[in-house]
């Protein structure tokens, strides 16, 4: 074989590459460059002979680059072109009494966000003008002809426009996996992206029986799919990262089931680092203390868990161990704890309340009856 077939054929090779195409049973559309080498219609052959039956011109804006032509849900044959992102496609349809293709008289209500190409499907995001609320087509990707639509999905993405910066900003909206495990490619869309890294997303899987997706109940904040271990793990942040919540699930029947679950909160008091905590005790409230009037003062950190006051707990400085703390007595100006060591009451604290927050309190020990004044200090 010559350098110059070789040439010639590599020259076809990327040339083919570069052309966008739908096929239907009768017809295939492949998108046209003109002179300059832009993409600037469609041509439509007969699919058998290969015999040019139409070109189509005029009706589009000129592409840079190898435009988008998927199937379209309306009556086959029929299929979407459009160009970038942010565009709204131009629907194409068959006339059977003309025997020609013809742009639908209405445009494709919606612009396009993104587009993810998977191993076997693309994944098309939009939103319609009229409407806020997402849209995602599903197509087939080697045969690009159409295969389901999820309408009305509540997403932020639509507030994210479709440029690079934004993208590189953003990240993106559609992402791919194996979110249950199963060996087939299922994706997700982003529903919300908060401060911290915390976010949700839509899982939709894959059913290999009936060849579609369907959105599943997976749901979580910042959730991370271990397919080693066949593990789901939720991280949620709060409070200026000070504390961090992480839970272990499985799946059964594509249903989340929790094994376990860790909470974690910022010690910056003594220790650079996290301490973990019980995850039911929500903590709603932390003073710190000193005492006064000793030869040698001590301080505490008292946390109040929940919004009822009902616990908390209480770690003097140095002191690795946290006491029990009950609730004794509440009302708009006190607040009366009973500490507890070893099960046994071991002391009281009276917080006094202020209009500015917490004021002076005291502490009584009830071993040797000593009673300590606590002064309120800045953390």
């Amino acid at each position: 074989m010559s350098k110059y077939l070789i040439l010639f054929i590599l020259c076809v090779e990327a040339l083919l590459a570069n052309i966008s195409e739908i096929s239907f049973d009768k017809f295939t559309a492949k998108s046209a460059l003109s002179k300059d080498g832009k993409y600037n219609g469609l041509d439509i052959y007969d699919a058998k002979s290969g015999k040019l039956l139409q070109e189509i011109r005029g009706v589009f804006v000129e592409c840079a680059h190898k435009p988008y032509i998927l199937g379209y849900k309306g009556k086959s044959p029929s299929f979407l072109y459009f160009c970038d992102l942010g565009d709204s496609p131009e629907v194409f349809w068959y006339g059977d009494k003309d025997g020609e293709f013809f742009p639908d008289e209405f445009t494709f209500n919606t612009t396009v966000n993104e587009i993810l190409e998977g191993k076997d499907h693309i994944i098309m995001l939009s939103y319609p003008s009229d409407v806020q609320n997402a849209q995602i087509n599903i197509f087939e990707k080697s045969s690009k002809k159409y295969i389901q639509t999820f309408s009305d999905i509540e997403s932020e993405c639509n507030y994210y426009n479709s440029g690079e910066e934004d993208k590189e900003f953003y990240g993106t909206c559609l992402s791919e996996g194996d979110f249950n495990f199963d060996g087939n490619e299922d994706f997700s869309l982003l529903n919300m992206s908060g401060s911290l890294g915390n976010s949700n997303s839509y899982y939709f899987l894959y059913d290999r029986k009936d060849k579609k997706f369907f959105l599943s109940e997976i749901e979580g904040t910042s959730l991370w799919f271990d397919n080693e271990k066949k593990i789901i793990i939720e991280t949620s942040r709060c409070c200026a990262g000070r504390s961090t919540q992480s839970t272990t699930y499985k799946l059964a029947d594509n249903k989340m089931v929790k094994l376990e679950e860790h909470c974690y909160i910022y010690d910056g008091w003594e220790n650079d680092e996290y301490a973990e905590y019980d995850c039911g005790a929500y903590i709603s409230n932390e003073f710190y203390f000193t005492s006064t009037g000793l030869k040698k003062n001590f301080e505490l950190r008292i946390r109040i868990m929940g919004d009822d006051f009902s616990k908390g707990e209480a770690r003097y400085k140095g002191q690795k161990e946290s006491l029990q703390l009950k609730l004794k007595y509440k009302s708009d100006k006190i607040i009366v704890f009973d500490e507890f060591y070893k099960e046994a009451a071991s002391g009281t604290y009276t917080l006094n309340l202020d209009e500015y927050g917490i004021a002076a309190s005291g502490f009584y020990k009830h071993k040797d009856g000593k009673r300590f004044e606590l002064k309120a200090i800045e953390r």
